[in-house]
């Protein structure tokens, strides 16, 4: 008998504590994949921020149409290659959300961190102009002329003992 009354209250505890663990794993998992989807859309619109600006500069600062071009295409190159890491990364999250696993939510990491590095490997400061604060200029400011050294024989040379003692009143 008392086994009876003893078993129908501690079967739903057991479940809850079951479903309270497997809660608390899901919870934290979710979180990593909201952090790294939070990351890459900061990524991708930096990465807008900083083509556009760069593209206006290689516009305004080419010689030749020809030039201009050559200078954008590269830049458009290196542009699509974090682009593409980015896109790598909202896939990988994306199949991380639904699959609901360890190897996939290590991938998405990777492809996460992957398109981070790709993004900060990109020059902050491009013609003498710093793309994060454009009302700082990154060119040096320009240092005074050098002073002559003093030289040996113009410096006086007294020392304690050949120094003139002050009257005492």
């Amino acid at each position: 008998m008392l086994r009876r009354a003893f078993a129908p209250t501690i079967v739903p505890l057991l479940l809850i504590a079951l479903l309270t663990c497997a809660a608390c794993g899901a919870s934290a998992r979710t979180q990593a994949l909201r952090v790294g989807l939070v990351a890459l859309n900061g990524a991708r619109d930096t990465l807008l921020v900083t083509s556009k600006a760069r593209e206006a500069q290689i516009v305004e600062h080419a010689a030749t149409k020809e030039e201009g071009r050559a200078q954008l295409d590269a830049w458009r190159a290196t542009v699509d290659k974090i682009a593409v890491a980015i896109e790598d990364g909202y896939r990988a999250i994306y199949g991380a959300a639904i699959l609901n696993d360890v190897k996939s939510a290590s991938a998405a990491g990777a492809a996460v961190t992957k398109a981070l590095a790709l993004l900060k490997g990109l020059p902050a400061t491009l013609l003498g102009e710093d793309l994060k604060n454009p009302a700082k200029p990154t060119t040096p400011a320009p240092t005074p002329a050098p002073t002559p050294a003093a030289t040996p024989a113009a410096t006086p040379t007294t020392t304690p003992a050949t120094a003139p003692k002050e009257a005492k009143p």
